[in-house]
């Protein structure tokens, strides 16, 4: 079988000997075991970076599936810095079923626990340790020791 000189090169890939008389052209194996690797490196970076968001997603209460899709499929590492980006990062956690809650909750969305303490003027999150509410300056209530906390 005669090549042009142009397809030369892409002849060993492009010109095989099928089960048509004449080789009808196929696509080789040889350039598929060349690939192999480098799919094996991206088919485990989806399987760990699908289950560290899925599960870093459902602890913080947003969407896991969503944010998993997204990390696994754009391309090049940029769908898990947008989900470390976009992630709500809140430091409270309910104290019932230990999901992750915003600062300015008064219960827990998930179980309906009462996250905290909360100002009777204007209904505000606030600390424990608080004797003035900052957002409308209210004097607060000094909190009542618990036995636990007054025995020696």
């Amino acid at each position: 079988m005669l090549i042009p000189p142009l397809l030369r090169p892409f002849s060993q890939v492009w010109v095989g000997h099928g089960p048509w008389p004449g080789g009808f052209p196929s696509i080789a194996v040889t350039p598929m075991i060349h690939m192999m690797p480098l799919l094996l490196v991206f088919g485990l970076y989806a399987i760990v970076a699908g289950l560290l968001v899925h599960r870093d997603a459902s602890r913080r209460g947003m969407d896991p599936w969503l944010w998993t899709c997204i990390a696994v499929f754009v391309p090049a590492f940029i769908g898990v810095v947008i989900y470390l980006v976009v992630r709500t990062s809140s430091g409270r956690s309910c104290v019932n079923c230990g999901k992750s809650i915003q600062g300015d909750f008064r219960h827990c969305p998930y179980c309906g626990h009462a996250a905290g303490s909360h100002c009777h003027k204007c209904n505000r999150a606030i600390e424990a340790n608080w004797k003035v509410c900052p957002n409308c300056g209210n004097q607060l209530r000094v909190a009542v020791q618990s036995p636990e906390d007054g025995e020696a």
